[in-house]
C-alpha cells in the first residue's frame, strides 16, 4: 500500500471575527495536489485554538480539479452523484481545542 503525507500549510492563524453571520470566505489551502495515483485521500485538521461562536461554521472541502497544462483555468469537479464536494469537514462551536478532526474521499482523479 502506497501512502504519502503532504503538509498543506504551516500552523496558521485565521481571523474570521469580522465576518457576519451569513457571510462566507473561501481560502484555497493547497491547489493542484496530484492525487491521480491514489484511491483514497484523507484530510486531517489540527485545531490549536478556536473562537467559533454559535451560528458560525468553518467548512473544509475536498474537490477534484483538472489542471491542464494548456489552459490556465481550473476546472472543479464535484461528486457526480450529488453535486456536492467529494468530502466535507465542518468545525463549529462544539469543536474545542486541542482536537484532531478528519475526513476522507475516494475516487478522485478517476475521471
Amino acid at each position: 500500500m502506497c501512502s504519502r503525507t503532504i503538509q498543506l500549510t504551516r500552523k496558521t492563524s485565521y481571523n474570521f471575527t469580522l465576518l457576519g453571520p451569513s457571510e462566507t470566505e473561501t481560502i484555497v489551502l493547497a491547489p493542484g495536489i496530484d492525487v491521480a495515483s491514489y484511491y483514497r485521500v484523507g484530510l486531517y485538521i489540527r485545531i490549536h485554538n478556536t473562537q467559533v461562536v454559535a451560528g458560525q461554521l468553518i467548512t473544509f472541502e475536498i474537490d477534484d480539479a483538472l489542471l491542464p497544462d494548456e489552459d490556465p483555468a481550473e476546472f472543479i469537479q464535484r461528486n457526480p452523484a450529488t453535486g456536492a464536494p467529494f468530502s466535507e469537514l465542518e468545525i463549529d462551536e462544539s469543536d474545542t481545542a486541542p482536537a484532531l478532526v478528519s475526513t476522507s474521499a475516494t475516487g478522485l482523479g478517476a475521471g
